[in-house]
């Protein structure tokens, strides 16, 4: 997301395209080699590396590899929606056009919740 200035507000959000027949010696050329390998003992990345051991050299991780990436994908899905759902009750409450037992109800979520991101911002 960028802000009125078009500079990047949070880099999480941030989505990169990349050429996966790029080749270098930088940054991006090891990412490309680590996701090409076939080998996970030739990655450079320990954080790919370690998974991928798993994954391509157990026979527990060849049999689970598919409800582990529906799992994180789904995880992945709810904690956006999660920081979604606190940004937009975050700007209700700036707005103050309800009142936070309104929002509570139209968000479906407790109170509680709505009082400590109120706390929260001001």
């Amino acid at each position: 997301m960028r802000d009125t200035e078009g500079d990047v507000e949070d880099r999480s959000l941030m989505r990169y395209i990349v050429n996966l027949r790029y080749v270098g010696d930088d940054e991006i050329g090891r990412m490309v080699h680590d996701l090409m390998c076939e080998d996970p003992k030739e990655m450079y990345s320990e954080e790919l590396r370690s998974p991928m051991e798993y994954y391509k050299n157990t026979e527990e991780g060849r049999m689970n590899w598919q409800s582990d990436i529906a799992r994180y994908v789904k995880q992945g899905i709810e904690e956006g929606s999660q920081k979604t759902r606190r940004e937009d009750v975050e700007i209700l409450l700036r707005k103050k056009r309800l009142t936070a037992d309104e929002i509570a109800e139209d968000f479906n979520i407790p109170i509680s919740e709505v009082l400590k991101i109120a706390e929260s911002i001001f």
